[in-house]
């Protein structure tokens, strides 16, 4: 009769190669990229004051744009 694997190890196993494959997948989705990501040409940004209804950029407790002037 051979030794008996413990229910807990057997968990442990399944576990890692499960959590491991989705820590992978994660890693490797941020320092590859994703390809279908789409940014802004450059000549139709929009400027700080443009976008300020959506989006407000904090540096040191200050608006970007007071911290850039």
């Amino acid at each position: 009769m051979g030794k008996k694997i413990n229910a807990l190890v057997i968990i442990g196993i399944i576990g890692f190669f499960v959590f491991g494959a989705h820590l992978i997948t994660n890693l490797s989705r941020a320092y590859l990229g994703e390809h279908n990501i789409w940014w802004t040409p450059q000549a139709m940004r929009l400027s700080l004051k443009d976008s300020k209804d959506k989006v407000e950029i904090f540096f040191k407790d200050q608006l970007l744009d007071k911290a850039l002037a």
